[in-house]
């Protein structure tokens, strides 16, 4: 019942400010801050003139507030977005504005409309604010920074305020809009608000259209210094095309006369009829250097600031270890285990970028999951990246057991602020071919400089 009321309360309030924050200019916000300080100084009307100021200013708001209530002209617009969008780059799009009026509009703002970022009574229950547990009492108790977290999460964008050009009737101006991506996701846009302020200035009236689109954002990335994980290009049985799909599949290279113990299945039969002797195909298997990228996903809350670090790292490492000429495995477990493979023809390092754009913690699976599809697959690897959430005996273990085959290792540990570092002893023998590091949550950049 608490949890109930707390909610209704917040969307109420979070609904008023945003309320006012759309209705009053910031004239017309400084206007009621001026008009509340000289009503407070003009009490008593015979020592004091400020009352005239007073009522001078709220018959101006009120004014204002009339014209407001009048909803402003429609407009019609549609945007050019491009495929993809990058947290913490600007992202740049075009839009077209058409006004159906009979006269011409001065003085229209447009705004991106993203929908109601107030999070539902189930996520506001079910989902703490990482690190809640650390809070006093009183914080816990009423959950403000929880609402105020959930408020940020879901706000994966802000858009900035475009004045418009003169809008003519029936003209559609194109207009270069930009917004900001805070996060990675699925960015999605529920149409344009467009308001027209009062001769004063300081109200708006608003006018809605509804355009609804989406564009993926991809995780924000960080600069790497040369890195050079080591490791001999490894035979790949079935060449590249085992990268994608499993079985027993070969490179084709030429076609040749049969020999004695070629299988039958390799006969090249429309050559044979040609010919009138058996002819096979000829298969050629490469040897080539072969990446994995090691994503820990497993997380005790729902989300964390350090994730979506670990995750950045990932697209980071992805971007640089697909440009040398080789082949990239991306481990991870979302909903059940993954492997995606990128580079070397198979497919492209946009595809790893988007499904890391997507990723989701992993707060029910076990890490022994993980642990099976990369020793599964590490076999065939000339290195690996390991990025960890913390470091535990689970942990080492896979390392160590990766490090017994004599695959080197570049092991990222993400610290969250403040905590003490762990850490790090493998046992006799072990931890030959490792390297690690740790890494501030808070300065990631710094830390990647120092690999």
């Amino acid at each position: 019942m608490i949890t109930y009321l707390l909610h209704k309360n917040y969307r109420f309030t979070s609904a008023l400010r945003y309320w006012v924050q759309r209705k009053f200019t910031p004239a017309g916000a400084l206007v009621i801050a001026a008009a509340l300080l000289t009503g407070g100084i003009g009490v008593d009307t015979n020592e004091a003139i400020a009352y005239q100021t007073f009522v001078l200013l709220w018959c101006l708001l009120l004014v204002s507030m009339i014209w407001s209530l009048f909803r402003a002209p429609r407009f019609e617009a549609r945007r050019v977005l491009p495929k993809l969008g990058t947290a913490g780059q600007p992202l740049h799009y075009q839009i077209s504005v058409i006004n159906p009026g009979d006269s011409t509009e001065n003085s229209v703002t447009l705004t991106e409309d993203f929908g109601d970022p107030r999070p539902t009574y189930a996520e506001f229950a079910n989902n703490p604010e990482p690190g809640e547990r650390r809070r006093n009492p009183f914080d816990r108790f009423f959950r403000f920074y929880r609402w105020m977290w959930l408020m940020a999460e879901k706000q994966i964008a802000v858009s900035t305020a475009m004045k418009l050009p003169p809008l003519k009737p029936g003209r559609a101006p194109e207009t270069e809009m930009r917004l900001q991506p805070k996060h990675r996701g699925h960015l999605r846009l529920e149409g344009f608000l467009f308001s027209i302020s009062d001769p004063f200035g300081l109200c708006r009236s608003y006018s809605k259209c509804s355009a609804p689109d989406s564009i993926l954002i991809l995780p924000r990335r960080y600069a790497l210094p040369a890195i050079s994980l080591g490791g001999a290009a490894q035979y790949q049985p079935g060449g590249v095309t085992l990268a994608s799909s499993i079985g027993e599949s070969e490179e084709f290279l030429s076609v040749r006369e049969y020999r004695r113990g070629d299988p039958l299945r390799h006969i090249h039969w429309k050559s044979t009829s040609k010919t009138g002797k058996l002819i096979v195909k000829e298969f050629q298997n490469e040897f080539f250097v072969r990446q994995a990228l090691i994503l820990d996903t497993f997380l005790e809350e729902a989300s964390s600031p350090v994730f979506e670090e670990a995750v950045s790292i990932a697209a980071s490492f992805a971007l640089a270890l697909n440009s040398q000429d080789s082949l990239l495995d991306l481990l991870f477990v979302g909903p059940r285990a993954f492997c995606v493979t990128a580079g070397h023809g198979v497919a492209q390092v946009s595809h790893m970028l988007e499904i890391l754009a997507a990723v989701q913690p992993c707060t029910k699976a076990k890490f022994s999951d993980l642990e099976e599809i990369v020793l599964r697959q590490i076999a065939l690897v000339s290195g690996s990246v390991c990025i960890f959430l913390k470091w535990d005996e689970d942990r080492k273990s896979l390392v160590e057991q990766i490090d017994s085959l004599g695959i080197p290792q570049l092991v990222l540990i993400l610290n969250r602020p403040g905590e003490k570092n762990p850490a790090i002893r493998f046992s006799p023998g072990r931890g030959r071919f490792v390297r690690t590091a740790i890494i501030d949550a808070s300065k990631v950049q710094e830390g990647l400089s120092k690999l």
